[in-house]
């Protein structure tokens, strides 16, 4: 199985890529990556052909963008980094709506890739850690390595 992270703020050297068992890291460009807290502005998103990824920091559910994101195959990026960067009841937090947003991707059928969203090489996670992470989000094993492995792969097509 190949496993891919992306969303990496940094140049990675090959041999880190191999020593952590990825087969690639990707590095989705501006038009391809649409970052926003506006749900308006996601829907928006959603309809734009080039656009392929989305992210919204707050995961704040909405369940007319998730059906939007399922309907047009946006994946939702889900960046681990996030949750290193913060500390005690905002990590809670955090990571209490990462959880939902996860269930709700699942429930409304909206693809989701878990990443590192690594800005330097000590946030890089490997495949295992990202899977653990995964499942303390609420995956089972099955769907974290999914959304590392199949997930990403289909939207390098």
């Amino acid at each position: 199985m190949e496993f891919y992270d992306a969303f990496i703020r940094f140049s990675v050297k090959k041999e880190l890529t191999q020593e952590l068992g990825f087969s690639k890291f990707l590095s989705p460009t501006q038009p391809e990556l649409f970052e926003s807290q506006n749900i308006d502005a996601l829907r928006g998103a959603c309809k734009q052909k080039r656009t392929k990824f989305l992210l919204m920091p707050s995961f704040q559910p909405d369940v007319g963008l998730l059906r939007d994101a399922a309907e047009h195959k946006k994946a939702f990026l889900f960046p681990i980094s996030m949750l290193l960067d913060s500390h005690g009841v905002l990590r809670a937090t955090l990571m209490g709506r990462m959880r939902f947003f996860l269930k709700m991707c699942i429930k409304f059928k909206a693809p989701y890739i878990l990443v590192s969203g690594a800005k330097d090489e000590y946030q890089l996670k490997s495949p295992q850690e990202l899977t653990a992470i995964g499942e303390a989000l609420g995956l089972s094993h099955d769907q974290a390595a999914w959304a590392i492995s199949e997930a990403p792969a289909a939207f390098l097509e």
